[in-house]
């Protein structure tokens, strides 16, 4: 277990009258490395945290991917359906996660985990293949969605709650579909197919609605917030870019310059967390709010991140990076914002910085 503090301040001149942004407040993270069950893991990765600062995510030790809970410091390795791969994906503020375990037969399942045991979800298909699925989010409700196959050739997104799991649907009957996300409204996000190609789509009060437009070659829900905010990316004339979606109104957010976006999770402060590619550049993540963006690689020049996968309330978020100095592998992250005590109060006494943006590879 490490800690890394990186303070880097950074300054537009927009910001240095009005700080009442949230964005405009982080001056950089503190990084914690959560690490893995053991030093003879391979690697580790972090896809969900709660409000509470619990992590859930994936250890891999001896080449299996084992489902792992991070919470005040302890790590603790969930129970698998068989002695096989199993990844946690997301938790809700009562800690109960959810994710996939896989079978003898390397049939993925969708399950639940809470209070140390595991429960296999179940399946919309009878036997055999239709077995085969996974979760992907669950809500305070408990209330758990994701995807399960009916045959060999089509899977649907599934609502489960107490014991029952619902068939969602899709919208265009004999396609696929695929649940992302739910809040705590139950509504939920996801994808649906149209002629073989997904579509961002929204499921609310028994009617899935698609996000998009006709032209839209591709598109991808990715969260969705208490209030009903949406995120994703679309696909239209060539363009990859990330998208809020609220009330009816699809907002796209653009590629920053770069050579395409995507948002991957929002909280309740409607934030956004996503990532940008560029050629040059190779992967970068960034934190939007109100129209501002910070890149937040670009506050971590220790580190080497490969993926950042959610964020809490509290703009805590969690991912996957390598640490430059130590020769250790990828390791799972919390990075935690430090917010900027009084930007006046750096300006009289001179202390501001202006920080370039860099040109960064990915990560190897």
């Amino acid at each position: 277990m490490k800690q890394i503090i990186l303070i880097v301040c950074v300054v537009m001149v927009s910001v240095l009258i009005s700080t009442t942004s949230t964005n405009a407040d982080i001056t950089g993270y503190t990084v914690t490395d959560i690490g893995a069950m053991a030093t003879t893991a391979d690697e580790s990765s972090a896809f969900g945290i709660n409000n509470s600062g619990q992590v859930v995510g994936y250890a891999k030790i001896g080449g299996l991917n084992h489902p792992v809970l991070w919470t005040n410091g302890t790590i603790l390795d969930l129970p698998r359906l068989s002695d096989n791969h199993s990844i946690t994906f997301s938790i809700n503020d009562s800690g109960q996660a959810v994710g996939s375990s896989y079978t003898p037969s390397e049939s993925g399942h969708p399950v639940l985990w809470d209070n140390g045991s595991i429960t296999d979800l179940g399946h919309l298909g009878s036997g055999g293949y239709g077995g085969q699925g996974g979760a992907h989010d669950i809500n305070n409700d408990g209330a758990v969605v994701g995807y399960s196959w009916l045959n060999t050739s089509e899977n649907h997104a599934f609502l489960w709650s107490n014991g029952d799991m619902v068939d969602l649907g899709s919208t265009v009957v004999g396609q696929n579909s695929s649940a992302y996300a739910i809040n705590d409204s139950g509504q939920v996000v996801g994808v649906s197919a149209v002629n073989n190609a997904d579509h961002a789509c929204l499921w609310s009060q028994g009617t899935a609605t698609l996000l998009d437009d006709p032209d839209t070659y591709l598109s991808f829900a990715s969260d969705i917030n208490d209030s009903g905010q949406v995120v994703g990316w679309s696909s239209k004339g060539g363009v990859q870019q990330a998208f809020i979606w609220e009330g009816g109104v699809r907002q796209d957010l653009g590629t920053f310059g770069q050579r395409y976006s995507r948002a991957l999770a929002i909280n309740n402060s409607g934030q956004i967390l996503g990532m940008v590619y560029d050629d040059d550049v190779g992967i970068d993540h960034f934190l939007w709010s109100s129209g501002e963006i910070i890149y937040v690689n670009d506050l971590l020049p220790d580190w080497s991140v490969r993926s950042l996968n959610d964020i809490n309330d509290a703009g805590e978020i969690v991912g996957q990076a390598r640490y430059l100095h130590d020769g250790l592998g990828r390791r799972a992250v919390l990075l935690t914002p430090i917010p900027e005590p009084a930007t006046l109060t750096l300006l009289a006494m001179g202390g501001l910085a202006l920080v370039r943006r860099r040109k960064r590879g990915m990560c190897k």
